[in-house]
């Protein structure tokens, strides 16, 4: 084998890495996905009463592609979801740190009895 074959070999073999990587965090996405929407559908079974949690088990061991596809699918929702709540919450804090530290500057401006005066 002369270098130039080395060299090709290196570069298949880091583009096989990289595609193997890539691959290995998009399952790691799909499970994450796949046991959200398996624990938000659970807990509505649950709500449901032995009944629901009978059918779910039911529903796993008939129609297991479907489910995983349904778990999938509301999984994505759901992440969807908290990550809205959680963003909002966010934008929530900041503008009350904001809002507090518009009252300190006013205080510390005006002094504390006149901003009382004010409101």
């Amino acid at each position: 084998m002369d270098t130039g074959e080395i060299i090709l070999l290196v570069v298949v073999g880091l583009l096989l890495l990289a595609l193997a990587w890539f691959v290995v965090l998009w399952i790691i996405r799909g499970t994450t996905a796949l046991s959200l929407g398996a624990v938000v559908l659970f807990g509505f079974a649950g709500e449901q009463g032995f009944i629901g949690i009978a059918s779910y088990f039911a529903v796993w061991v008939f129609l297991t592609p479907i489910m995983l596809v349904v778990c999938i699918i509301v999984g994505i929702v759901a992440r969807r979801e908290l990550a809205e709540q959680e963003f909002a919450e966010t934008w929530q804090e900041r503008a009350r740190q904001d809002d507090y530290r518009l009252e300190q500057s006013r205080r510390e401006l005006w002094g504390e009895d006149d901003v009382e005066q004010s409101e």
